[in-house]
């Protein structure tokens, strides 16, 4: 045995600053990992002087000096910081190289900082995380993050153009649903403005849609996402075929993209959609369902869709920790050209768990609501709710649970 004894406990006491002009005393002591009665020992120190110049970059004071003297009192240690603030560094020029295709424009309205302001190491490195993501380029490196302390230095961004063009074919087998086979072909950089244009064939054994979208990262201007599609679609469903042609359009807006990296993104999405639609082949079954029956025919189905979305995933792709949850309503009626009137709204969440280590747990809930109103009976048939299948319910056909009436 080793005989221990332990002794009077240290905890810090009163807390001061000295120096500190650019920043108030009171900003410095909220950036401490620690305050008055919590416990002191050498590695809250070091800790507190990283927090602090930490602090002082995020103003471009690249070169601030912090040191920390600590004077003890019996079981108390009172600490006081002394700050040596040093010359602020700004924004020089920004210097872009490597773009062969890609406008120099596409690049600057990315950029959350312009010459002048305070340099922050911080926001260039977000920075090159946001260009990365409008996968344009396969490199982007933003340099340098710590220059020396200077009245001002150039930031310079180095890209490397990815390929604009690109040609995705996939396909499988399901053992309900039979074969399915998927040829798309897009550009991501038309014309070197990042604004990107694609179609979509999906085949299947129980029918076939064709997509041709057009996409703007920035409309009129503004940080707004706008798109356009067209399409058309095919499917042999249960008891009657179904036609439907139309167009989509709708803009969305990404908010807190800094200094959140890529967590933490809300956005905002506002959708409209017209298809003509028309229902042949009906079983006869389905034509005498009451309110609820399919009815043979054509029909003009207009939508309005507000969407939130909030991501707090570490990744998108393959998300180890975090949660998504995203809710939207979709609004028909006469006054947006429909010949149906309804309200629907559907509520996701998903939330993942690293656990047990090197595992990933996930969990998801769905709720969706809807009905018709004003002259409309019933909803049409495409906007109902079915359960059965890989999305809803694994083990029963596709929308064999119900309802099959």
């Amino acid at each position: 045995a080793i005989p221990l004894q332990e002794g009077p406990r240290l905890a810090v006491g009163a807390v001061s600053v000295e120096g500190a002009g650019v920043l108030s005393p009171a900003e410095v002591l909220a950036a401490l990992p620690f305050k008055p009665g919590d416990p002191w020992s050498g590695g809250r120190e070091a800790e507190a002087r990283r927090s602090v110049a930490r602090l002082y970059a995020q103003k471009g004071y690249l070169g601030a000096q912090v040191a920390i003297a600590t004077t003890r009192h019996e079981d108390r240690g009172d600490v006081l910081i002394r700050i040596r603030e040093g010359a602020q560094t700004r924004v020089g020029r920004i210097l872009i190289g490597g773009l062969v295709l890609t406008r120099e424009y596409v690049v600057r309205r990315e950029l959350p900082f312009a010459p002048g302001d305070p340099w922050n190491p911080e926001v260039l490195a977000d920075t090159e995380r946001r260009l990365s993501a409008l996968g344009l380029f396969d490199r982007v490196q933003i340099g340098p993050l710590q220059p020396p302390p200077a009245p001002f230095a150039d930031v310079e961004i180095t890209i490397r153009e990815g390929r604009p063009w690109r040609v995705e074919v996939g396909g499988g087998y399901d053992t309900d649903q039979g074969w399915r086979g998927i040829l798309e072909v897009g550009n991501d950089n038309l014309f070197g403005t990042g604004q990107s244009a694609g179609a979509r064939e999906k085949l299947t054994n129980y029918g076939d849609r064709t997509d041709l979208t057009y996409r703007l990262p920035w409309l009129l201007g503004t940080p707004l996402k706008g798109d356009l599609g067209l399409f058309r679609e095919y499917r042999d469903q249960f008891g009657y075929k179904l036609d439907q042609a139309g167009f989509t359009t709708g803009i969305e807006r990404t908010l807190l993209p800094v200094p959140f990296k890529d967590l933490y993104r809300l956005r905002l999405g506002l959708r409209y959609q017209l298809a003509w639609i028309r229902q042949y082949d009906v079983s006869p079954s389905l034509e005498t369902g009451g309110a609820d029956a399919i009815v043979p025919g054509t029909q003009i189905v207009a939508k309005i869709s507000p969407a939130v979305t909030l991501d707090y995933r570490d990744n998108v792709i393959d998300p180890k920790h975090g949660s998504f949850h995203t809710i939207s309503v979709d609004l028909a009626g006469a006054y947006l050209g429909s010949q149906a009137s309804f309200v629907k709204s559907s509520l996701e969440t998903k939330w993942f768990f690293e656990w047990p280590p090197q595992t990933t747990l996930a969990m998801g809930a769905r709720l969706g609501l809807a009905t018709p109103y004003g002259n409309s009976n019933s909803l049409p048939s495409q906007e109902r709710f079915y359960a059965g299948g890989s999305t809803t319910i694994r083990g029963y056909p596709q929308d064999k649970v119900g309802p099959l009436d």
